[in-house]
């Protein structure tokens, strides 16, 4: 392990963004135009933590319609629900701006650029934030190591000098695949599978010292 941490690896969606329960809406939504009841215990077992895509489950599920279109509807309505309101996380803000000029930082998420533009730039997180590495950025989602792989060297970091904080099993995975220590911050939805392989559990991101985690840092694992 390198003597100092050097930059933190942020997930968007349910880490600093409480934007799952939108998620989520729109999927119950569209979904339930076709007889198609999803729980939220479902959807975050299904989609979240699975990371199953949307056409596949329409497919799977006997939806019918064309998987595409309904992917687009479930994004249509995220957005118009988006525009409506979006909260962050607790502690996200806080915790940006207090690593803003000491860490490098960025967001690693499977999203896409567009849809992680929209989000960030609205809740005011973009200024914060010194790269955005989207689901263009790298070639397999999580739970491979691409993506933190990625967010590593769009910070200029190696992968051993990162922290990610992450809130589903999978992103938990992905940055142990590429050798980064991960705290983990289950949300309401993520919470009801275990945060196995993260170095750190926290309740919230306001739980997370800075001053701590680097002195802990320069101990081993």
């Amino acid at each position: 392990m390198p003597a100092e941490l050097e930059a933190l690896l942020f997930d968007m969606d349910g880490l600093l963004v409480d934007s799952e329960p939108h998620f989520y809406e729109a999927h119950r939504a569209v979904f339930a135009e076709h007889g198609v009841v999803i729980s939220p215990e479902e959807y975050a077992r299904v989609w979240i933590i699975r990371g199953a895509r949307t056409q596949d489950e329409a497919v799977r599920r006997g939806v019918p319609a064309d998987p595409e279109a309904l992917r687009a509807e479930v994004m249509r309505r995220f957005r118009a629900s988006v525009a409506r309101g979006l909260a962050l996380m607790p502690g996200a803000r806080a915790l940006l701006e207090r690593a803003r000029g000491r860490f490098r930082t960025a967001v690693v998420t499977n999203t896409t650029r567009a849809e992680a533009v929209l989000v960030l730039e609205r809740l005011g997180l973009a200024p914060l934030l010194d790269r955005v590495v989207a689901r263009e950025d790298y070639a397999r989602a999580k739970p491979a190591p691409d993506a933190y792989l990625a967010g590593a060297a769009a910070v200029g970091a190696a992968p051993a000098a990162c922290l990610a904080l992450e809130d589903s099993p999978r992103g938990i995975a992905s940055a142990a695949a590429a050798g980064i220590r991960c705290v983990a911050v289950p949300n309401a939805l993520t919470r009801i599978e275990p945060p196995a392989g993260a170095w750190r559990v926290l309740d919230t991101l306001a739980a997370l010292d800075l001053e701590e985690m680097a002195a802990a840092w320069r101990r081993p694992a």
